[in-house]
């Protein structure tokens, strides 16, 4: 397990946990997991493992906190938006954002469901129509 990206870092007294000796690098004292889930963890694997989960639970939350407060903001930026009947976008004492919707006019939503025709040929008839 890593804590930070790094090894499991000393913390008691030159250890990772009390029941190891001082200064002892080997790899169960410095986090590596050898079992699995299924085979059964050792106590301090699972304290190790605890340690990197709640590290990985934190950055969880704290993205999720960032990334909500950067969309508030971007919100709050693009409230006063809007496109007018010509086709242009503006804000709300009439500075002009963008000549045109979506720099070509078309509307997202209504694009997505438009059929396309393609031409259904075997690669041989294609290349002998198109060639």
């Amino acid at each position: 397990q890593n804590v930070e990206g790094k090894r499991i870092p000393f913390g008691f007294r030159k250890r990772t946990l009390p029941h190891f000796i001082k200064d002892d690098y080997g790899p169960e004292s410095r986090g590596f997991v050898e079992n699995s889930y299924l085979a059964g963890l050792t106590p301090s694997e699972f304290f190790f493992h605890a340690m990197g989960g709640r590290e990985g639970l934190i950055d969880t939350a704290v993205k999720t906190a960032e990334t909500g407060y950067i969309q508030r903001r971007l919100i709050k930026a693009m409230e006063s938006v809007m496109v007018h009947y010509d086709g242009t976008v503006r804000n709300s004492v009439g500075q002009l954002i963008q000549l045109r919707y979506g720099e070509d006019g078309l509307c997202g939503e209504t694009v997505e469901f438009q059929t396309l025709p393609t031409i259904k040929l075997s690669n041989k008839a294609f290349e002998k129509r198109f060639r």
